[in-house]
């Protein structure tokens, strides 16, 4: 009988508390990778130990010998939602009060002059903070019935090296499932604060000749206000796809980056009713089982509604089992 063996790469030197696809490989369990936005047709062989690189799938050569379509399963809505907001504000206020005073005389005649000067500052901020979450599944495109390896593949399995042979060719993985739904998330942050100066300065001169006294005082009074405001947003969106992370400081761009924000948390509350429709643009009934050709499933991963893909270990294959309790050496 062959022996089913397959040399990993080695794990150790990486945290056994992280998740890892190649020690799930190792292990040679069923893979669930996040997915979003690029086509990869059902059946695309993918390679474990190249998972940390830009290329661990690999669609030549092709392990199947036809093209494999697909069936779409409702598996009932699957839908979660999580918001959260917090705030804070505050004020604080200084005060700052100096004088001075200067005097000269002689028996009969006294001069002085004093000055007072105040400064008081009050200072308000506000600040808030909206996040929400958002993720929605309504069902899987699975392989509608098990793929049979080409010739040359059946060839490198039985004369040319085994299953370790076929998996350094091919693969040790293929893509035999895509999940279907949608995730979302933003956070919101919104800032304001004004600061407010006022000063008072008052000059006081006091004249004394023999008996007779006089005094006169100037003031003069000013104040300073300011003010800023600040909106950040960075949000997410499988569907579409959208990426966004920006930054307002004040004026029309500020106000149109809130109006941005509004627009974004809106889409976010409504994923479950964007998923059906874009899932019924493509011709698909929600709810209902449907046959889906490869073209539908370019359209499916284009419109970012493939946010999963199932890998399953090529071990799974009839064609390698039946290899592997195989007694006949020819």
């Amino acid at each position: 009988m062959a022996s089913l063996t397959y040399d990993a790469p080695d794990l150790l030197s990486s945290d056994p508390l992280l998740p890892n696809v190649g020690r799930q490989g190792q292990a040679r369990q069923v893979l669930a990778l996040p997915w979003t936005g690029k086509r990869l047709r059902l059946g695309t062989c993918f390679h474990s130990n190249l998972a940390h690189t830009e290329t661990p799938f690999s669609d030549s050569p092709p392990l199947f010998a036809s093209p494999c379509a697909g069936t779409y399963r409702p598996s009932g809505a699957d839908a979660s939602f999580r918001s959260s907001d917090s705030s804070s504000a505050g004020s604080s206020s200084e005060h700052l009060s100096t004088a001075l005073g200067v005097s000269a005389g002689c028996p009969f005649l006294r001069a002085s002059v004093t000055s007072q000067y105040d400064r008081d500052v009050l200072s308000n901020y506000d600040d808030c903070k909206t996040s929400v979450a958002a993720s929605y599944r309504c069902g899987t495109v699975s392989l509608t019935t098990p793929p049979r390896l080409t010739t040359d593949a059946l060839l490198v399995l039985k004369y040319g090296g085994g299953l370790e042979a076929l998996k350094q060719r091919y693969g040790d993985y293929y893509v035999a499932a895509y999940v279907l739904g949608a995730d979302a998330g933003a956070l919101v942050s919104r800032s304001s604060s004004a600061s407010t100066v006022a000063e008072r300065l008052a000059v006081t001169v006091k004249l004394k000749v023999l008996f007779w006294t006089a005094s006169h005082t100037e003031s003069k009074s000013w104040s300073n206000t300011t003010s800023a405001a600040r909106v950040s947003v960075s949000a997410f969106s499988t569907l579409g796809p959208l990426r966004l992370s920006a930054s307002a400081a004040g004026g029309a761009e500020l106000q149109r980056l809130a109006a941005d924000a509004k627009a974004v948390l809106a889409s976010i509350d409504n994923v479950p009713a964007r998923v059906e429709a874009t899932v019924a643009e493509l011709g698909v009934r929600p709810g209902e089982k449907a046959v889906v050709g490869e073209d539908m499933c370019d359209g499916l991963c284009d419109s970012g509604l493939v946010v999963e893909l199932v890998l399953m270990p090529i071990e799974t294959l009839r064609e390698v089992q039946a290899w592997a309790t195989s007694t006949d050496i020819i």
